[in-house]
């Protein structure tokens, strides 16, 4: 299956500006952020992208599920634009820390379609992984799942 690069785009810059923001930080001065940033861009290149994806159905109508994951994905995330084409107009995303300590950014999409009698809503997650698997991707959907009040434990 080819792997989108627009997601790896994404995970890239998320990646690469958390640990040149963290380096920042930890060294108080402005010469590690640079080359810790090509250093996190250069890793992700190498990494693979791990995709989740999770369809649930909800009671709500298509407008109200969109709403909540909207609001669901601002309190968990950063959002981003999807532009304003028919496709992305019933769809949102945002990257979400997941993994180990939730130092790996998700990329989770949340997309919508009417059915009969309420909504089904597809959670599709995208996270870089390395050599140890953090299940990122998986963890990021299930609690965004979880938040849309989809799945019970």
């Amino acid at each position: 299956m080819p792997e989108d690069t627009e997601q790896r785009d994404v995970l890239e810059d998320e990646l690469a500006e958390r640990a040149g923001a963290d380096v920042e930080r930890w060294l108080q001065s402005g010469a590690a952020g640079r080359g810790t940033k090509r250093g996190a861009r250069l890793g992700a290149r190498i990494t693979k992208v791990d995709h989740f994806e999770l369809e649930l159905d909800l009671p709500e109508a298509p407008d109200e599920a969109l709403r909540k994951a909207r609001e669901v994905l601002s309190e968990e995330g950063d959002p981003r634009d999807l532009g304003e084409d028919s496709a992305a107009a019933r769809a949102v995303s945002a990257v979400v820390p997941s993994g180990f300590w939730n130092m790996n950014p998700a990329l989770v999409t949340v997309a919508v379609a009417p059915r009969e009698q309420g909504t089904r809503v597809r959670i599709g997650a995208y996270a870089l992984e390395g050599l140890i698997k953090q299940r990122a991707a998986r963890k990021a959907a299930t609690r965004i799942a979880q938040s849309l009040g989809a799945l019970s434990r």
